[in-house]
């Protein structure tokens, strides 16, 4: 029986790997820094392969059994890696693109729950009702959400395919936009003939990565002239959003749903489509849309406090940051929005400097926590409080540089009334400050 070891098994996709690998009758081992620790003595010699994500580099406290695994000639290999080998012999459905990956492969999983289709889902995120970021079907479909980052797009054998959205971002992986564009067109080279591609004709820069794709083409959009699908119209209410979408045939169609923002409408409607071209009508799946639940931190509402609503969203990059408070300030446009934002990552933030400062100066109030260093993939300088200086200077609703959640909860909370939302955003441990405030179990301290 073959023995896999994973480094960092407690981490959403690691523990879905993880019940993958048990499913297909491999003895599964691993370690966390937050339960059994990290050490050589984890690493024995009836290990058949050592699995790690991009989290563990010579950085991180993990590192050492990566060494010591190399002592025993014990191969390391990457998740991104294994899990392609698992989804080879399955119909592969990669859902990819800078933003929007989360949401639409839980969108796009859950409706192919409620078809009876009973898929394998894989997402980044952890979803209600689901094993983590893990469902366990029984069929041939296996849904992934395919990251570019360290171009692990590559390692996904796919069948079909949807691509949200692209734009500039994983700085220490792509030195230049053209590598980026190029390891999108390296990966749609690997389909076949009778392969489904879908795309998002509101992203310019995807028609410019589809020319060695030997599939068929399928667009969507808000406003192109070959969209099969267009969303129009959105009209956001306190408890659902109401849309216009309309077919090849000219029929429009009236879309009511729990998701939120015109990004969550786009999210929907590829996954429609792509749904059309798998065999299943939207004469069948528009009745399914009205209860979607997403995965955790996709502005996800936690409760009150004084009166105020208080959400979170794991958003890290500027047109993230847009689209979720243009959704919020939607929902509740007699409210004031007051963001609590940890920028995640020096790299991304040096590189979008100007487009951040814009996108945090869209709230009524942003309180800015400093920079995210993330261990193994950011240089020392700039350093983080310099580059939290420079985005106040160049934001228009921010003076006061707090250093920690401690500080954010101590300026916000007693001034919260039923005339405030509050938005916890970022890639990192924010959410603790939101959770605090809603009475949460857990303490207010930065990781």
């Amino acid at each position: 029986m073959e023995y896999d070891f994973l480094v960092g098994i407690g981490g959403v996709s690691m523990s879905g790997l993880a019940e993958l690998l048990r499913q297909a009758g491999h003895k599964v081992g691993g370690s966390d820094v937050s339960s059994t620790g990290h050490s050589t003595a984890h690493i024995t010699p009836d290990i058949t392969r050592l699995i790690i994500t991009s989290a563990v580099s010579p950085d991180s406290p993990g590192w050492v059994e990566v060494e010591a695994a190399k002592k025993l000639h014990i191969p390391v290999k990457r998740r991104a890696e294994v899990i392609g080998e698992l989804m080879r012999d399955k119909i592969g459905i990669a859902i990819a693109g800078t933003h929007g990956k989360t949401s639409t492969t839980t969108i796009f999983g859950r409706l192919l729950e409620k078809l009876g289709a009973d898929p394998t889902v894989m997402v980044g995120g952890s979803v209600p009702g689901w094993d983590g970021g893990l469902r366990l079907g029984q069929s041939g479909y296996f849904v992934l959400e395919a990251c570019e980052y360290e171009r692990q797009l590559l390692d996904f054998p796919a069948k079909h395919a949807l691509i949200t959205s692209l734009e500039p971002d994983h700085f220490d992986t792509y030195a230049t936009e053209a590598e980026l564009m190029e390891t999108f067109r390296q990966w749609l080279a690997t389909f076949q003939k009778d392969s489904h591609l879908v795309v998002c004709s509101d992203e310019p820069r995807l028609a410019d990565v589809l020319g060695r794709f030997p599939g068929q083409v399928h667009w969507y959009g808000s406003r192109g002239e070959r969209d099969e699908l267009r969303w129009t119209a959105v009209d956001i209410h306190p408890e659902s959003m109401t849309f216009s979408l309309r077919d090849e045939q000219g029929q429009t169609h009236r879309v009511e749903t729990a998701l939120t923002g015109s990004h969550q409408a786009a999210n929907l409607t590829g996954s429609l489509l792509l749904l059309k071209h798998l065999g299943f009508p939207l004469s069948q799946t528009l009745s399914m849309v009205g209860n979607l639940q997403l995965a955790k931190r996709r502005l996800e509402y936690l409760g009150e406090r004084s009166g105020a609503k208080v959400y979170d969203d794991y958003g890290h990059h500027p047109t993230e940051i847009t689209a979720t408070v243009a959704a919020l300030k939607a929902r509740y446009p007699e409210r004031q929005l007051v963001l609590v934002y940890e920028p995640h990552q020096i790299s991304r933030t040096v590189h979008l400097l100007d487009q951040f400062a814009a996108a945090l100066s869209l709230p009524d109030e942003t309180l800015l926590l400093p920079v995210y260093k993330v261990p193994g993939r950011d240089a020392d300088f700039p350093t983080s409080t310099d580059l939290q200086q420079q985005l106040i200077r160049k934001m228009t609703n921010c003076s006061l540089p707090l250093q920690n959640y401690d500080d954010c909860i101590e300026n916000i909370q007693n001034r919260l009334s039923s005339k405030i939302v509050v938005l916890t955003m970022g890639a990192t441990a924010v959410h603790k400050v939101a959770e605090t405030l809603v009475g949460g179990k857990q303490e207010a301290q930065r990781d």
